[in-house]
């Protein structure tokens, strides 16, 4: 076995040697992710930006890092709120993403800049803050540094900035260069431009982001490293949207040109005589790829879709855990594969071992540091900042990750159960308590996974989260679950499935928009993280009903993986009623997703995709409307949850019916929702809104719309009341109020235990008054036997008011109103 083993993969290193040929030109992750991601919109900051209060930097005696370990970090990061997981502690210098350059010399900033409270932590850590001057343009970068006024005016717009924000230097990340501009031209300026800084503002740096390989040799590579402080080895995009196969985005070894080539080969010279001055960056991206086959390297699917765009450290680990990390021994880096139907798919990525073996190559060499393109593509996973803390700081015991896969379940009449998967380097657990979802107190620690939390009240709801830590420090907190304990169990389960944090205000606490409705209805629930749920930590079968959060998670993070897919499948064909609702889930199943992402929209979530947003309008559309046409507001990002600003329209399919539309749009292109039930006397059935049941406000129109699609699901006798008898009379408030010109009625007559007969015959009466208490229609009167029961009345000849319907079966007597508008 070792020896076919060893023959297969001489035969692999052959043939991949064969196709070195992936990268044959620069290409630059830098300008794509900016083209993809960059928001150009300007959003108020939270932060003091008063420039008076910048600080500068800090010694800190306590930051002991034995290289330099550069990051950039770009604005659309920034402006996600990412800087709030970064460790200053293991950072000598964050790269500020971009200030571009204008072919006049002319510099612009990032987006919300200045980023003052980076900058003061940072600077408070003893962090360097530097300026990242960026183009991508050829015909540009040509102007700049060759057109002595562009030069100069570059040259004086560079100063002030560091000056103005006491910033600590100058990172020129120019790249697309003419091939005739790639020696002496951009050396000499960037001589000019480090004597003029050096000059002018004394102990600043400036520095490079150098390519990683030397094609054709055009590039000075010797005289580009002696011509500033030091020089960002860009070593990555040996693989990407320009490939034929699936492939590593860095390759250590195996290939005629890849990172240790680059480190030994193409930066040779500098690397002898000045290795001080070389960083060797590293991607904390991936990529994905629709393959042929599932093999490593396979060729790319270009008639499926091809390159489906970069992927992020934190999403790519997770996903790896779920679908099996693999090693490839020839470029010495991780991947992974699956199937949606019949379609392979790829994702290749760097981890924490592949990570380290490029961090081992520029300590073997003694390479001034390491670099990372970009912060906050590892979320708020620690993983790569330990590698950091033990490979170049203290080496203490790493800080945790945050739990995963927590859940609150409910345990008995006065105990909810909190369980989460146990972290790696854990010595505690936090848990955390709170009665509004909002204000929280820590009320225990355990060395448990599985925390008891007992003696509570019954109908009253509880919220938590959990952390992890250790004598080196804590991890970030969970999302916000919650649950409601009483008797007996509803059988309710509500699934945390937002993750996305790009683009959007994820709080990780929507949970807290479910308690009027649950309340309402007198239920208790239990909750769980969707990864509790496709790890099969908890089962939806479990549950009669399951609710499942999604706000607008896309396409970045998945709205449902395979995993997830399986498990509603299985719970929906076993009779569950599923509600789920969220603004992106036709786009990223079916605008982005594979054949088995179409196939689960369309059989299992009952509905075609139509378009991203109503007239493909985004921020426009904010109202949507039952069919009686009461209108329930959804949030523009003004009433505390997320700006629903791509709903998208979608139409019922495969037996479901249209139940929601959106205001001022017309139904003749599409709907907002849809309903399922398999059969009039079963339970289970589906709801799928388009638009978030979180971000509807206010808290009554939302108790209100939760309590109509509830409604989807009450129980009706095929015949004559014989299906699951009720345990008391119910008089249901009418569906939908305000109607015109129909209403539905639903009411429970209960079979009553040591009668003579357990299933008696009533006679029942149904009668609809005027507020003068004048009868307008009788809709009930005849002997009916235990059951639950529904009729239409329909108010054609009636005039707009008030109306009250009134129900006596036996000794039982009940009335409601309802309101008919014309």
């Amino acid at each position: 076995m070792e020896k076919k083993y060893i023959i297969l993969l001489g035969i692999l290193f052959i043939n991949i040697n064969f196709l070195f040929a992936q990268i044959s030109e620069e290409h630059s992750i830098h300008k794509l992710h900016y083209e993809k991601y960059k928001q150009s919109e300007s959003k108020l900051n939270k932060f003091n930006n008063n420039i008076s209060e910048i600080i500068p930097l800090q010694i800190n005696p306590q930051k002991d890092l034995s290289k330099i370990v550069f990051g950039y970090l770009p604005d659309w990061e920034y402006n996600k709120g990412s800087h709030a997981n970064q460790r200053y502690d293991l950072l000598t210098h964050i790269a500020t993403f971009d200030f571009m350059v204008s072919s006049n010399g002319s510099v612009g900033y990032p987006s919300n800049w200045p980023w003052t409270d980076v900058i003061n932590a940072a600077h408070s850590a003893g962090t360097k803050v530097i300026m990242t001057a960026v183009n991508f343009d050829s015909e540009d970068i040509r102007s700049i540094i060759s057109n002595s006024t562009a030069k100069q005016k570059f040259f004086s717009d560079t100063k002030n900035i560091i000056q103005t924000y006491q910033l600590d230097g100058v990172n020129i990340d120019f790249e697309g260069l003419y091939n005739a501009d790639k020696g002496s031209l951009i050396n000499n300026f960037m001589v000019e431009l480090t004597n003029y800084i050096h000059t002018n503002l004394p102990g600043k740096e400036v520095s490079f982001a150098g390519p990683a390989v030397n094609w054709s040799n055009r590039w000075n590579l010797d005289g580009l490293v002696q011509s500033c402080d030091y020089v960002f080895i860009m070593g990555y995009s040996f693989w990407g949207s320009w490939s034929t196969t699936a492939g590593p985005c860095a390759p250590l070894t195996g290939f005629t040109n890849d990172i240790t080539s680059v480190v030994t080969g193409d930066y040779g010279v500098p690397l002898s005589k000045y290795p001080e001055k070389l960083i060797l960056g590293v991607p904390y991206y991936g990529h994905h790829w629709r393959t042929e086959t599932g093999e490593a390297y396979a060729k790319v699917d270009t008639s499926n879709g091809g390159y489906l765009g970069s992927t992020f450290f934190y999403n790519d680990i997770d996903k790896s855990e779920i679908y099996g990390l693999l090693w490839d021994e020839v470029s010495q880096t991780p991947w992974f594969r699956w199937q949606e139907g019949t379609q392979w798919n790829q994702i290749w990525f760097d981890d924490v071992q592949s990570i380290e073996k490029k961090y081992n190559l520029a300590i073997e060499n003694n390479l001034g540091g390491v670099g990372i393109w970009a912060l906050g593509y590892d979320g708020d996973k620690q993983d790569l900042w330990n590698l950091i803390n033990y490979k170049f700081g203290s080496a203490n015991i790493p800080i945790p990750n945050k739990p995963n896969s927590f859940r609150v379940i409910e345990y008995n009449e006065n105990t909810l159960v909190l369980s989460f998967e146990n972290v790696d380097y854990a010595e505690k657990y936090g848990v955390y308590m709170s009665y509004d979802g909002k204000t929280f107190e820590k009320i225990t620690e355990s060395i448990s996974n599985t925390v008891s939390i007992t003696n509570l009240m019954q109908d009253s709801i509880y919220y938590f989260k959990v952390d992890a830590s250790n004598s080196s420090g804590t991890s970030t907190q969970t999302e916000v679950l919650a649950g409601i304990i009483g008797k007996p169990n509803s059988r309710f389960l509500i699934v945390n499935g937002f993750d996305r944090t790009s683009s959007t205000t994820n709080t990780y606490d929507y949970i807290r928009m479910y308690e009027l409705p649950m309340k309402n209805i007198g239920s208790t629930f239990s909750s769980a993280s969707n990864e509790a749920v496709y790890k099969g930590f908890v089962n939806l079968n479990d549950y009669q009903y399951v609710i499942w959060i999604l706000m607008d998670e896309g396409s970045s993070d998945d709205t449902f993986n395979s995993l997830e897919q399986n498990k509603v499948i299985e719970f929906i064909d076993s009779g569950g009623a599923f509600v789920v609702s969220g603004s992106e889930i036709g786009w990223d199943l079916v605008a982005n997703g594979s054949v088995a992402d179409k196939a689960f929209f369309e059989n299992y979530l009952k509905a075609n995709y139509i378009s991203d947003a109503p007239n493909n309008q985004s921020a426009t559309y904010y109202t949507a409307m039952n069919m009686g046409g009461i209108e329930y507001n959804f949030d523009d990002g003004s009433h505390g949850t997320i700006d629903v600003d791509w709903p998208d329209v979608i139409k019922a399919t495969n037996g479901a019916e249209n139940i929601y539309s959106y205001k001022n749009f017309s139904t003749s292109i599409g709907y907002a929702g849809i309903k399922y039930r398999e059969a009039i006397d079963k339970s289970g059935g589906i709801v799928y809104l388009a638009f978030p049941i979180e971000a509807v406000y206010n808290d009554l129109n939302r108790t209100q719309l939760f309590e109509e699609i509830l409604n989807n699901f009450a129980i009706i006798p095929s015949v004559d009341g014989s299906n699951t008898i009720a345990e008391e009379y119910i008089l249901e408030q009418n569906y939908p109020n305000p109607f015109n010109p129909s209403t539905i009625i639903k009411y429970s007559i209960p079979a009553v235990l040591g009668e003579r007969n357990d299933f008696p015959i009533r006679n029942t009466r149904l009668v609809v008054y005027d507020l003068l208490g004048r009868e307008v229609a009788t809709l009930v009167n005849k002997e009916q036997s235990a059951g639950n029961y529904e009729i239409k009345f329909d108010a054609k000849g009636l005039s707009s008011g008030t109306y009250i319907y009134r129900i006596t079966s036996g000794k039982f007597s009940k009335s409601k109103k309802m309101l008919l508008l014309r």
